[in-house]
């Protein structure tokens, strides 16, 4: 019986957001596109010699007790199965935190996926991916990873072909994070909804099916950045700082505040990478598959 399990737990990006209206629950109701990429947390799972959840983290700016998404999942499948006793949790992020890359959200499927196997829990992806839901729409797709359309507030996933062979560049300004909520409340209250034909998503799907960095570009759509954006003229002047430094397509990710672009190949990641001042940068594949076990 195995004590210690570790696993990788891809970001995601969001190359298509449209958010269709308020739900009576007060969710947004979305029509969304979820891509997994290489950049990957690393979180380790170990059953613990008390019976508390143990979190460290090596990013000192994330809370270790309740307030963690990681914590949280942690405690989800101690209650549904008391059984499992002490938890120990170990994050070592590279997904920066705030940026609309899903860290938390895919720290904490990580720790399901993780936990599942760790204590032979039985549960299968789709009902990881329900657990998972509760905690947030982000989590859920993490569990499953690869390409999907969400709908519902996200939750309600289909999957979608793999594409191959295009890769991204993620840029984030320094010293910036967004609170999803906060973007949300901006979009509302500022009655930024536009009804949308149902065209528009078959289009970018269309184009994303593709794999073509020059046709889907046109097709890159996020409803937020149109609340953002105003408010967080570093993330406007990334952007195109992007498309200027040769970038195809540039788009925020989710509620920010990081921006992806799609470039050629690696090489022209890296090279537009290296031109951009004062921001931090990756260069990464898209990624066809979820949690993966590596120790």
């Amino acid at each position: 019986m195995r004590d210690c399990l570790t696993v990788l737990a891809p970001a995601k990006i969001n190359p298509y957001l449209e958010i269709r209206g308020r739900r009576p629950d007060g969710y947004h109701e979305l029509a969304l596109v979820f891509q997994a990429i290489g950049l990957a947390d690393r979180v380790t799972v170990e059953r613990g010699d008390t019976e508390s959840i143990r979190l460290r983290c090596d990013d000192p700016s994330l809370p270790t007790d309740e307030r963690n998404l990681a914590w949280r999942a942690a405690q989800r499948l101690r209650q549904q199965f008391p059984e499992i006793g002490g938890v120990n949790l170990t994050l070592e992020k590279r997904i920066p935190a705030g940026a609309g890359l899903a860290g938390g959200s895919a720290d904490a499927a990580a720790v399901l996926v993780a936990m599942n196997l760790l204590w032979d829990l039985g549960l299968t992806v789709p009902e990881l991916a329900a657990l998972g839901s509760t905690l947030g729409a982000d989590v859920a797709f993490c569990v499953t990873g690869g390409t999907a359309l969400g709908t519902g507030r996200g939750e309600i996933l289909s999957p979608l072909p793999p594409v191959e062979g295009l890769t991204v560049v993620i840029a984030k300004p320094l010293n910036l994070s967004i609170a999803t909520p906060e973007a949300y409340r901006i979009f509302r209250e500022e009655g930024l909804l536009v009804p949308r034909s149902g065209q528009q998503l078959h289009d970018f799907l269309a184009a994303w099916a593709t794999g073509d960095p020059a046709a889907i570009a046109p097709h890159l759509f996020n409803d937020l950045e149109r609340a953002v954006l105003p408010h967080h003229p570093a993330i406007a002047a990334l952007k195109h700082q992007l498309l200027a430094a040769g970038a195809v397509g540039a788009l925020m990710s989710g509620s920010g505040s990081a921006v992806f672009g799609l470039v050629p190949d690696a090489a022209a990641g890296h090279r537009i990478g290296a031109g951009l001042a004062g921001v931090e940068t990756w260069v990464t594949p898209v990624y066809r598959g979820g949690i993966a076990v590596v120790a």
